[in-house]
């Protein structure tokens, strides 16, 4: 039911996005004369149907050397249809606070509270907070890291459209100081959105257009609002594989494209780092390699934007690649064991 309900709310944004001019394509190149063996590729789709029969690949595009090499379709797939990208989209966030950074308006060690001073007050201010001192060191950095905010109250926002999704969570009681454990939160994306906007006057798909959409040809997008007018920041944006995979080679060509900086190459360097690790992990789990600024650090000194049930888009600086696909799985990790067993070594 879940499935079908996303299909259908696709095919929905794919019509509604029908006389908007279409993406640029990427350059294609042959696996021949990329060196590339695509044997192992096709194979994906066939090896996880068989090994998972309720999950599913939808697409899967790979890029060698900035050129598309291989895509795939599964049958009844559109290549231009726009696709969840779930916490995917956790990314394209970060890279619009990365602008903001860029052009002066705010830094990564800037406080939280600074930019709600409304939302602090309406929800009766730091003075009766026992967690007073860790929300007044909360930063902009903590926000990107997921190392800020205790409780995810995503459930508590998107249910009710009549709350101010940021006065909730500052109101929210901290359980740990800021910056000392690593806390899975699509809220805290959520409060790096509204940032953007409190200091733009746009949403974060208005701010990135011209800075990050339109020079990579992505003129086809989707992206949910909450009841202020904000992106939702952690979830709700729409996209082609293929677009998926340019923010990936922009992400691999260190924020350049078409031979021009976009973004400084540092916050590449910084986003796709490990700045925080998540305790208890096994050692052999992929999760165990650190987090960035909303960016999951990978063995194989590879980096990757993840979405829910396999949204996702592996950066391979080693290999010059990227792999980016989408999927309806419940075995996002086997997928990824797939990645790299199969697609790493033909690269």
């Amino acid at each position: 039911m879940e499935r079908t309900v996303f299909s259908l709310l696709a095919a929905l944004l794919l019509l509604s996005c029908g006389r908007q001019p279409a993406d640029t394509p990427i350059p294609r190149t042959t696996p021949e004369r990329s060196g590339v063996d695509t044997t192992g590729f096709s194979l994906l789709f066939n090896d996880v149907w068989g090994t998972h029969a309720c999950d599913e690949i939808h697409s899967l595009v790979v890029l060698k050397g900035g050129k598309l090499v291989y895509d795939r379709y599964a049958v009844g797939e559109d290549p231009d249809q726009l696709r969840v990208m779930w916490s995917a989209s956790k990314t394209f966030t970060s890279a619009a606070v990365g602008f903001a950074v860029q052009e002066g308006l705010l830094t990564v060690e800037d406080r939280v509270i600074d930019f709600f001073k409304e939302e602090m007050a309406a929800a009766g201010g730091l003075a009766a907070r026992p967690d007073s001192a860790w929300l007044a060191g909360m930063t902009v950095k903590n926000l990107l890291t997921m190392s800020a905010f205790s409780h995810d109250d995503i459930d508590r926002c998107i249910q009710n459209d009549t709350v101010n999704w940021a006065r909730v969570v500052l109101a929210s009681e901290l359980e740990f100081e800021p910056g000392t454990k690593f806390r899975y939160n699509s809220m805290d994306t959520y409060l790096l959105s509204a940032i953007v906007s409190k200091l733009t006057g746009q949403t974060v798909s208005a701010y990135l257009t011209p800075r990050l959409f339109e020079p990579l040809g992505i003129r086809r997008w989707h992206w949910d609002l909450s009841p202020q007018g904000c992106n939702t920041g952690g979830w709700g944006l729409y996209l082609t594989t293929e677009s998926f995979a340019k923010m990936g080679q922009f992400y691999l060509q260190k924020g350049m494209w078409n031979g021009k900086q976009l973004l400084d190459p540092q916050w590449i360097i910084d986003s796709t780092s490990p700045q925080i690790y998540q305790k208890g992990v096994p050692v052999e789990d992929e999760r165990s390699m650190g987090y960035g600024y909303q960016i999951w650090c990978d063995t194989h000194n590879a980096f990757r934007l993840d979405g829910a049930h396999g949204q996702h888009c592996i950066v391979m600086p080693e290999k010059d690649a990227v792999v980016a696909y989408h999927s309806n799985s419940r075995h996002t990790m086997d997928i990824i064991k797939y990645v790299w067993e199969r697609i790493w070594p033909a690269l």
